[in-house]
């Protein structure tokens, strides 16, 4: 059994080949006032190795993707090996709104479950 925090005092998960940043880094950007947020992208882009992918996706618009490009973009450990803004993109249909829509709903103040929206994606990759 892995201790709580043992996982990320070693760095074991940085031999990954993919880290994805789904709809979370504007989440947490709200921490970053100290540079908690930039000082753990530097330095899991350390320690990650050569040929790594760093996947962002998260909502379109020029509010949130610009920062997360310049502080990934002046990485020189990195490459930006792909892009795409303000894609749409809908959830399938198999997907269950009514699954979570009466918690959801209660939580946000009657909004609706999102089943689309605007995307940005940047693809980065460890030299």
């Amino acid at each position: 059994m892995v201790e709580a925090g043992s996982w990320t005092q070693s760095w074991a998960f940085v031999d990954a080949d993919i880290f994805t940043f789904s709809f979370s880094l504007s989440e947490v950007w709200c921490y970053n006032a100290s540079g908690a947020v930039t000082s753990f992208l530097n330095e899991l882009v350390e320690r990650a190795k050569s040929g790594a992918l760093f996947v962002y996706v998260d909502n379109g618009g020029d509010e949130f993707t610009p920062i997360v490009e310049r502080e990934l973009g002046r990485n020189r450990r990195l490459k930006l090996v792909g892009s795409q803004d303000n894609e749409r993109m809908r959830m399938n249909y198999d997907e269950r709104r009514d699954v979570v829509e009466a918690a959801y709903c209660a939580r946000f103040n009657g909004e609706r479950v999102k089943m689309g929206g605007n995307v940005s994606i940047r693809v980065w990759q460890r030299k």
